[in-house]
């Protein structure tokens, strides 16, 4: 389950599954949103700890699809983000966007991942 924050609008949880493979040369991240509104896969992914509170972060960029896009949405976009395992089961972070760009419409918020 993801939680996405923007400032215009209250937290509200989305429904998604999140894939992450790791080989020892990969990783890979993929959203599918349970509504079928949008997916996303990586482009570049990179595991790190963070430098002060020795969390494992995954940074990433990634390619998003939007099946069937509203009027005020873009067919595709691309965005960036992190993610730091604060548990086991649960993943925060930030993430942005160029979606709508040539709007002056670009995506931004929390993200906060939970294990069902």
């Amino acid at each position: 389950r993801a939680n996405i924050d923007t400032p215009d609008t209250p937290p509200s949880p989305v429904a998604a599954s999140l894939t992450i493979r790791a080989r020892l040369f990969f990783v890979h991240i993929t959203l599918v949103s349970d509504s079928n509104y949008s997916t996303s896969k990586t482009i570049f992914v990179r595991a790190t700890k963070h430098a002060e509170s020795g969390e494992l972060r995954l940074t990433y960029v990634y390619e998003n699809s939007t099946l069937a896009p509203e009027k005020t949405d873009s067919a595709g976009h691309h965005g960036a983000a992190y993610l730091d395992l604060k548990d086991e089961n649960t993943f925060d972070g930030l993430y942005w966007t160029n979606r709508n760009y040539h709007q002056a419409l670009n995506t931004a918020g929390r993200i906060t991942l939970k294990r069902a």
